[in-house]
């Protein structure tokens, strides 16, 4: 695959109300793989659209049943109105939402891959696929030919009640030809007020700096021991690549799969943000798959094995120090939440306590 030969007209393209109803019918019968996702999405809608009908019929029936004056009256129509007018955006949302999905089916079909609008999570080992509950992938496109890639966006929620919280990102997916230790591109530019923006803080032991301007772009976490393997992966050329492409991504690699994570949504139906991506595919995904099909990790050597056999019992393993990166603290969070919690104690505690 390459970005020239993909066909991009779909996304422009706008269909028919009878082609929006007959993929929702698909989409219902499980020919998306989405069926299940997607019932919930519209019960939903339709628990909400039910709910706003009910309490617009309350609401002008209060008149009748109090003989309720004039402002009663009015507030009642507009409390109706109100109802009415939401329940008509939410139709209209739902609907533009199933417009949305057909066009992006479409120019999956016509680039031989596949879509779902919404599926649970795929059980994927990179370190955003474990968080939270309620995960689901939406505006999901995958295939490819030389190497497979999955592109979505992505949610989950963490917390419960008035304190849950919900975290949306998108990923771009490449499988690569073997598994590779575990390691973490963290992207400076998109970095906020307390640092990384990663889930998860990484030992900082684990960094390793790479030569040129690399570093300015990303810090590099590797396993401890595996610094060797990380510069046998992280060619000049690769790297070139990875400031030029994905200089707004954390990047990921882990068992035989290579993340981007970016924490804001892709427009569905935006060429402009396909070819983008496609082309972090294409150019930075294939060659670091390339790349790293012959990487072998020594420490998987058996023991005791014959020259001509240890290369082949080093075959697509990884030994367990490489698999995972060691997790560290947040010290500038804990620091900003220490001098918060200072702050409140001598502006709350302390004056009463001279007060006294």
């Amino acid at each position: 695959m390459t970005t020239s030969t993909i066909n991009y007209q779909p996304l422009k393209a706008p269909v028919a109300k009878s082609d929006v109803s007959a993929f929702r019918s698909d989409v219902r019968a499980g020919r998306y793989g989405a069926s299940a996702a997607a019932s919930t999405t519209i019960s939903r809608i339709l628990i909400s659209v039910a709910a706003l009908i009910v309490v617009g019929a309350l609401a002008s029936a209060i008149p009748l049943v109090t003989g309720g004056n004039g402002a009663e009256w009015f507030a009642g129509f507009v409390i109706m109105g109100a109802a009415a007018a939401a329940v008509v955006v939410m139709l209209v949302k739902a609907h533009t939402s199933w417009a949305t999905w057909c066009q992006l089916a479409n120019f999956a079909r016509a680039n031989g891959w596949a879509m779902q609008p919404r599926v649970a999570g795929p059980p994927y080992p990179g370190m955003l696929f474990s968080l939270g509950k309620k995960r689901f992938a939406s505006e999901r496109v995958f295939g490819g030919d030389d190497h497979i890639f999955d592109i979505a966006n992505y949610q989950y929620t963490t917390g419960s009640g008035k304190s849950s919280r919900n975290h949306t990102w998108h990923y771009i997916a490449v499988k690569l030809d073997r598994r590779l230790p575990n390691i973490v591109l963290d992207a400076r530019a998109n970095n906020g007020v307390f640092g990384s923006n990663l889930p998860h803080t990484l030992a900082g032991d684990q960094v390793l700096s790479l030569e040129g301007n690399f570093d300015d772009s990303f810090t590099l976490y590797c396993p401890s021991g595996y610094e060797r393997d990380a510069l046998y992966i992280f060619t000049p050329d690769l790297m070139a690549l990875l400031i030029d492409n994905v200089a707004l991504y954390d990047v990921e690699i882990v068992d035989d799969w290579m993340f981007f994570y970016s924490t804001k949504k892709y427009e569905a139906l935006d060429a402009s943000v396909w070819r983008r991506m496609l082309q972090i595919v294409t150019v930075v995904g294939a060659k670091a798959a390339n790349r790293t099909k012959l990487y072998r990790d020594e420490r998987t050597v058996t023991t005791g094995a014959a020259p001509l056999g240890a290369r082949e019992s080093t075959d697509n393993r990884v030994a367990t120090p490489g698999r995972r990166l060691r997790r560290g603290v947040n010290w500038t969070l804990i620091v900003v939440i220490g001098l918060a919690v200072a702050y409140w104690i001598a502006s709350r505690v302390l004056p009463v306590v001279f007060a006294n």
